[in-house]
């Protein structure tokens, strides 16, 4: 992908398990690039629900999502759509 590839934001696929503000080519806030976490479900919900507390100083354009079954719905869906085919079929095969 180029930077023009990445206008609104970061690509979701393999969200879940990626460390913060590492895809090649987008342009995080210096902030997002310093952060040290890994993407989970909890730090995901968390970061919808308020991006300053997570990563203070990210420049996420989009409201806190407050509801947290609203939260809880857009996690559970990312977390499953994004996932790399790699885990989604090993993740098959055990379930």
């Amino acid at each position: 992908m180029t930077g023009a590839d990445l206008k609104i934001g970061p690509p979701l696929q393999g969200l879940i398990g990626r460390p913060a503000g590492s895809v090649t080519g987008y342009p995080y806030s210096p902030a997002s690039r310093a952060s040290s976490f890994i993407w989970t479900e909890a730090k995901l919900d968390a970061f919808l629900a308020s991006p300053q507390s997570v990563i203070p100083g990210n420049r996420m354009i989009a409201p806190r999502i407050t509801n947290p079954e609203q939260r809880a719905d857009l996690v559970f869906f990312l977390s499953k759509v994004t996932r790399p085919p790699l885990l989604e079929g090993l993740s098959s095969a055990s379930e």
